[in-house]
């Protein structure tokens, strides 16, 4: 469903921006806040990577990175605190390679 708020509307009701600010984000212009997009979320009632999903593709995109590159550092670790976060970037790792299988499918 389509509502038509307008952006000097969702600004007012929100009072974290301004119109022209959300303008921007509708865009692809600018970035929400974190602030922002949980707003959003509470008021249209979908999550925040879905009404900005290029934003979130983005950040994902980034992280995973980040990830794999702080993965391949600790592959030769025996440390026990290493290995818990090697672990835990397994199954981040893991998360968005299941992802990606689910929506290429």
């Amino acid at each position: 469903m389509l509502w038509s708020v307008s952006q000097p509307k969702l600004a007012k009701w929100l009072q974290k921006a301004s119109a022209a600010h959300f303008s921007r984000i509708e865009a692809g212009k600018g970035f929400p806040s974190l602030r922002i997009a949980f707003a959003c979320q509470v008021l249209f009632g979908v999550p925040a990577d879905i009404m900005f999903p290029h934003i979130y593709a983005e950040v994902e995109d980034e992280t995973m990175r980040s990830i794999a590159l702080a993965h391949e550092g600790l592959l030769q670790t025996t440390h026990p605190r290493d290995l818990r976060n090697r672990q835990l970037l397994e199954h981040a790792l893991h998360r968005a390679i299941s992802r990606s299988n689910t929506e290429g499918a």
